[in-house]
């Protein structure tokens, strides 16, 4: 599974304060923590800084890309901040994170995605508004399908996001996602599969452990890609699953983590 870190959002607490005071070792700390954590992206959002967002997601990237070599995920639905994103981008092919399929949206971000040769993140949401089961995020695809032929895209570049929705609305959230993405895999093969799965437990006690629970859930559909907070626990479970799963040939990296205690989160 390709792991989008999602830790560095100025939605969440100390976020801000790093971009706010450029405190360039602290953020690469943070950086290097969530690649130790195994971490294969950093998803980097500043959308709650309305008027600074295009400078200091110009500072993020320069600044991470300046020592360090990790794929980033822009995630933001301006179009001026994405483009700087990607025009500062400096290790290998960077995913945008996202576009809808409102056409305002599409017009303004696709050109982008194949200017700079991006990977990109697809909302199943349009002008109709939010989805609320799986037959209406189903009945969008007919609509992603015309985008990627107008603007000669590769399935094998776009991650569709069937999107997750808290619980705490909605106990069927989580199988009405998970019945989205395997029905969409019937329907239109070629895709990959992205999710900001955080969202499942927003608004709930023990947050943590219900992410958890639903990253093996994901693991099961063998979904392609997560966007996640890499905490201690969820790093160990991720090694716990990718060796059930198969993906940890003879459990060698497992075994690695064990000796390097990173799977001590059970008392």
């Amino acid at each position: 599974m390709y792991v989008i870190s999602g830790v560095l959002n100025t939605s969440l607490a100390g976020v801000s304060e790093i971009i706010n005071e450029r405190k360039k070792n602290l953020l690469l700390e943070v950086v290097r923590e969530q690649i130790a954590g195994g971490a294969h992206c950093i998803a980097l959002n500043c959308g709650t800084h309305i008027t600074t967002e295009v400078e200091d997601m110009e500072w993020l990237v320069k600044t991470i890309h300046g020592e360090l070599e990790i794929p980033i995920c822009i995630d933001s639905p301006n179009a001026l901040v994405q483009e700087v994103g990607l025009k500062n981008n400096k290790c290998g092919r960077a995913l945008v994170d996202s576009i809808t399929l409102e056409q305002s949206r599409i017009n303004a971000i696709t050109p982008l995605v194949k200017k700079y040769n991006a990977k990109v993140i697809v909302l199943l949401h349009d002008e109709s508004g939010m989805p609320k089961n799986s037959e209406e995020r189903l009945a969008l695809l007919p609509k992603l399908e015309t985008v990627v032929q107008e603007f000669d895209l590769q399935k094998a570049d776009i991650f569709i996001d069937s999107l997750v929705f808290p619980l705490a609305v909605n106990t069927e959230n989580s199988n009405i996602y998970l019945a989205s993405v395997q029905e969409a895999r019937k329907r239109y093969p070629g895709y990959q599969y992205c999710c900001g799965l955080d969202n499942i437990s927003f608004g709930l006690p023990q947050q943590e452990l219900l992410n958890i629970a639903m990253l093996g859930m994901l693991v099961g559909i063998k979904q392609e890609a997560v966007i996640i907070k890499l905490t201690p626990a969820v790093v160990a479970f991720m090694h716990t699953m990718q060796g059930l799963s198969g993906l940890d040939v003879d459990m060698k990296k497992y075994l690695q983590a064990f000796r390097s205690k990173k799977l001590e989160v059970l008392r």
